[in-house]
């Protein structure tokens, strides 16, 4: 109908010797007929480029290179996954095999330190031809040698050695009084009162004699402190001398700071009125105060922290040990042991994805910032909160003049070596653990 009535429009214009309205109909007609020919031109390339595309398959070939960098990204998962599974199953392997091969008299030493450290330290030892004792720091897991331990702590793993040694030997016959000769000399207050109360268990459980000779009074009072009934005989009293204990007052027990009762508090008031420290990610978990795994519980949590249990290493330890069946009930063991796996998995995931701050002391151990610019590189990387990263860009940027770039990219690389700076492989890790749970 449109051509029709453009047809009877020409007409009319012939019709009327219009020349002027053919001429401008005529100009109209080929601007478009050009544009026509513009339009198929175009119209032919795209019907190739199809053509083309479908020919060499591109589309596909790039959903196939997306699907391999995604597999390839799946299968590093799975590595490193099955990496941190084989790297537990080979601890358990050996804790397992230690405590088959240890003796008995080791095992027990083992379980005496931990009850006169208040389970602060554990015993390892190895055996390669010779045995050498150490102490694991269970806040840390740091390993100590005998010679790098305070004289308290060598004194109390000592003794906790010897007791056990003397009861292995004495197994099966009638069970001899220990006698200790001065043994807690070194101790502090705090040493002597594990220790007492140990040893006292000891005594209450097994039917034993425990005698401890000293001539320091100080030692009478820590007894008396952790057993009223203690009993002290006076030797030179005995030899008609001088009392060395001038009256009975003398052995009064010291008073000891109680941990205090949680009442109406809040779990928030209670950590502020025992003290409890804020949580560092970058220290071990086994440091972690144990408040936060109890502050839906806090009379147990008093009730651990009486019995000298702090950090979360230390609660560890004690689920570890046969004393945790006397503290805690089945249930409660089970639980905690779940929330120590539990702190320890949270420290660990947060840690990827991010750098661990830079100090001044990091600066320096990487050896790419001299002398003569510590001072500088040290205030801009305060201004920057640590991060290694956005130091980097800030140097790169003249943060501080005259910093070299070869220097920027030695500091940069050893930050990167060092966990200072995340590297690329933990960002994809932490977004194929995101994928995989979306």
């Amino acid at each position: 109908m449109q051509e029709l009535g453009e047809r009877d429009d020409l007409l009319q214009h012939v019709d009327n010797e219009d020349e002027e309205a053919l001429r401008s109909r005529h100009t109209t007609l080929r601007e478009q007929a050009e544009s026509l020919e513009e339009l198929i031109e175009e119209i032919t390339r795209i019907r190739n480029e199809i053509e083309r595309a479908g020919q060499e398959r591109a589309l596909e070939a790039a959903r196939a290179e997306y699907q391999q960098a995604r597999d390839s990204l799946n299968d590093r998962l799975d590595e490193a996954l099955y990496a941190e599974a084989g790297q537990f199953l080979l601890e358990r392997v050996e804790a397992e095999h230690e405590q088959t091969v240890q003796p008995a008299a080791l095992r027990q030493a083992r379980e005496w330190f931990k009850r006169f450290t208040h389970y602060q330290y554990e015993l390892v030892f190895a055996t390669d031809g010779d045995t050498r004792f150490a102490a694991r720091e269970t806040a840390s897991g740091e390993h100590r040698r005998l010679s790098e331990l305070s004289s308290g702590t060598r004194m109390q793993l000592l003794l906790a050695v010897r007791i056990a040694f003397a009861l292995s030997a004495e197994r099966g016959t009638t069970r001899l009084p220990l006698i200790l000769d001065e043994a807690l000399t070194t101790a502090d207050p705090e040493r002597f009162r594990a220790v007492a109360e140990s040893l006292t268990l000891l005594a209450r459980e097994d039917g034993r004699q425990v005698f401890y000779l000293t001539a320091q009074p100080d030692d009478a009072r820590y007894w008396a402190e952790h057993d009223p009934d203690v009993h002290c005989i006076d030797l030179a009293e005995r030899r008609g001398r001088q009392r060395a204990i001038n009256a009975p007052e003398d052995v009064a027990p010291i008073e000891r700071p109680a941990v205090p009762e949680p009442g109406e508090q809040t779990p928030e008031e209670y950590a502020v009125t025992i003290g409890v420290p804020p949580i560092d990610p970058w220290s071990e978990p086994e440091g972690i105060h144990v408040f936060y795994l109890l502050r839906d519980d806090l009379p147990l949590l008093q009730r651990l922290l009486e019995a000298g249990i702090h950090r979360v290493g230390q609660l560890e330890t004690l689920l570890a040990s046969d004393a945790a069946d006397t503290l805690l009930s089945a249930e409660q063991r089970t639980w905690l042991r779940g929330r120590v796996e539990g702190t320890k998995a949270w420290i660990h995931a947060w840690r990827h994805g991010r750098g661990r701050p830079v100090d001044r002391a990091a600066l320096e151990a990487s050896g790419a910032v001299s002398g003569t610019f510590i001072d500088r590189v040290a205030a801009l990387n305060e201004r920057v909160g640590g991060d290694g990263q956005t130091l980097i860009e800030q140097l790169a940027d003249g943060g501080v003049p005259r910093f070299q770039t070869d220097k920027r990219e030695e500091l940069q690389a050893w930050l990167l070596d060092n966990g200072h700076i995340s590297s690329a492989s933990d960002t994809q890790r932490v977004e194929a653990c995101f994928i995989d749970m979306v």
